[in-house]
């Protein structure tokens, strides 16, 4: 589901059902800016408020998935026993999420592999929300992770340091190349013609090649060199880096 999916869906609620929600933000955001407030303060204690509302209602959903596992879980046909319990930060948009989550060690091996089934429920990736890592990712694609801190925060999100942004995207990223080609394979097995295609237009960037021509009458041979040396064989362009 995309923003877009998410504002449409929240539209549908009744007014009564969004006044539940909204009134005791107003209620706390107004306690919160004492007597006489300017809308500037309002404002920002009320995103505040709403912030930390969403902080842990996303922290009590983890742990909730965190504690539906049991003794046992399949992870690709494979089987891991829990193996260690503990508390864990995730990141978020809206702060840290504090959740208390086993490792699952494969059963069978000595020293085996470990999984966190959490993460693989919840679409964790380095510790970070999927909202998180999107904005860390589409950031880290576009420009460098300062500008993209600043404009979360100046959005009145809370993201974490920079040093984990900047963790967190790198190690996306060098996933994300991984694993491209696989992506690829899949999304072209996927790709259809819109109706009434009937062709395909391809553009290649031209090469220049020597030619010999007829000299038109009266017009004499430029001397060797006055130009430059006569080009002796094709010329290709190639991109700039």
């Amino acid at each position: 589901m995309n923003l877009r999916e998410a504002s449409e869906r929240v539209k549908t609620l009744e007014g009564t059902e969004m006044a539940t929600v909204t009134r005791p933000t107003q209620l706390l955001a107004r306690k919160l800016a004492g007597k006489d407030p300017s809308f500037e303060d309002l404002e920002i204690l009320t995103m505040a408020v709403s912030r930390e509302s969403d902080r842990l209602i996303l922290q009590e959903s983890l742990q909730t998935i965190a504690e539906s596992f049991g003794d046992a879980v399949a992870v690709n046909g494979e089987e891991y026993g829990e193996h260690e319990p503990g508390t864990v930060t995730y990141h978020s948009l809206c702060g840290p999420l504090a959740v208390t989550r086993s490792t699952y060690r494969q059963t069978g091996v000595h020293n085996g592999p470990t999984v966190v089934p959490l993460e693989f429920q919840a679409g964790l990736m380095e510790r970070g929300t999927p909202a998180l890592a999107k904005a860390a990712s589409l950031g880290y694609a576009k420009h460098e992770l300062r500008g993209v801190l600043e404009d979360l925060e100046a959005a009145h999100r809370a993201p974490p340091s920079r040093a984990t942004m900047d963790r967190m995207a790198r190690r996306l990223a060098e996933r994300a190349h991984t694993v491209a080609p696989t992506i690829e394979r899949t999304l072209r097995r996927q790709e259809t013609l819109p109706p009434g295609a009937h062709g395909i237009v391809m553009g290649l960037d031209r090469g220049s090649v020597p030619m010999a021509e007829a000299r038109p009458e009266g017009r004499h041979r430029r001397p060797h060199g006055a130009l430059g040396p006569s080009r002796t064989s094709a010329r290709l362009r190639r991109p700039s880096t």
